[in-house]
């Protein structure tokens, strides 16, 4: 697959990927499903990702990445 432009749904980071690859500043993985994971419960997540896309901006926002450790600098 080729490499193309990519934006994190999570924090809006531009980066050059594919699908499957995670974003290289909060390391949400970019799964390219088109679904809003937003309101969805931990149970219920269907993703790769490790917390649903709600609680990950959430973790952005506090400076962390979805794993919940501090972002890198930008």
């Amino acid at each position: 697959m080729e490499k193309e432009k990519l934006t994190c749904p999570c924090c809006g980071t531009v980066f050059e990927g594919e699908y499957w690859d995670d974003c290289p500043y909060c390391s949400w993985n970019y799964d390219g499903f088109k679904w809003d994971e937003e309101n969805l419960f931990d149970d219920e997540l269907a993703s790769p990702n490790p917390v649903p896309l709600g609680k990950a901006r959430e973790l952005v926002r506090q400076g962390k990445d979805v794993y919940g450790d501090p972002l890198p600098k930008k």
